[in-house]
């Protein structure tokens, strides 16, 4: 429900970029700025899609919970725009630049709601099938030591250091940008458990496939690259049961789904378009 109330209030905000000004507004006008109206029609076509599944009765005690903020949050973000184009700010170089940039952004975000739309749903059996493959990962801890570079270059020299007998600890202390963790050789503090919702699914999966002493290849993190090694696994110290992770669990493999249909889509559009890359130019 929060993320609902988010949802409407960011839309709510957006209303006025959008064009919410009218000469005839169409429904009943239940915020005015200057000529600019908000309509309930307006208000309620700004509402999230899952506000539409909601029982009647939710939807009346969300709007009657919500609709003065979100008026107001309206009436708030319309005094502000009107007054930024009063000052002709919107007719600034650099702000004239990313306003002709939001409709591409807005198409974009649109593109990939359809196609994430047309993934099928990751079903209970699906996850409970998951779960038994990977059961035994569930059932233990394991302790990590990162180092981390800014490129994957960087990250390949480190892997291939190791693999020929690099001490990590050494490497971590003289190469790690996570300081924080490089002055104990890259050891992080506590032992990590599979389905503990503090790191990332598929980063998950790299990390438990590790065995006891075991080194990863390069992994993305953010703006950086980053090398793992498995210092140790140890018993956690309960079983953990499919129904323990099942909601998790069916949410890290919906998103994994979404991931590879999108980069197969991308993957597709890019071999079908004239594509030019030279990042060598960037200096």
């Amino acid at each position: 429900m929060k993320r609902l109330i988010a949802a409407a209030l960011v839309a709510a905000a957006a209303t006025a970029l959008s064009g919410c000004a009218r000469t005839q507004p169409k429904g009943q006008v239940v915020a005015r700025v200057n000529e600019a109206t908000l309509t309930d029609r307006d208000f309620y076509d700004m509402l999230p899609q899952e506000f539409s599944s909601l029982p009647p009765a939710h939807k009346e005690a969300w709007i009657a919970a919500n609709k003065d903020e979100a008026i107001k949050q309206w009436v708030r973000t319309e005094l502000l725009y009107q007054e930024a184009l009063r000052r002709g700010i919107h007719k600034e170089a650099k702000v004239a630049k990313v306003l002709k940039e939001w409709p591409k952004i807005i198409l974009m975000n649109e593109m990939e709601k359809r196609e994430l739309g047309s993934a099928p749903e990751v079903s209970e059996a699906e996850a409970r099938e998951y779960f038994s493959r990977h059961e035994q990962e569930y059932q233990a801890e394991i302790k990590l030591a990162e180092i981390v570079v800014a490129t994957r270059a960087e990250a390949e020299e480190v892997k291939a250091a190791l693999d020929n007998g690099a001490d990590f600890a050494k490497l971590a202390r003289e190469r790690s940008l996570a300081r924080n963790t490089a002055v104990n050789g890259g050891v992080l503090p506590a032992y990590l458990l599979r389905g503990d919702k503090r790191i990332d699914f598929e980063l998950e999966e790299k990390i438990f496939s590790l065995a006891k002493g075991a080194v990863s290849d390069p992994i993305k993190i953010a703006s950086a690259f980053q090398v793992i090694k498995a210092v140790d696994r140890r018993p956690a110290w309960q079983t953990v049961k499919f129904e323990d992770v099942r909601e998790d669990l069916i949410g890290g493999l919906s998103i994994s789904r979404q991931r590879r249909l999108l980069e197969a889509l991308f993957d597709s559009l890019q071999a079908n378009a004239k594509v030019s890359q030279h990042p060598e130019l960037l200096k």
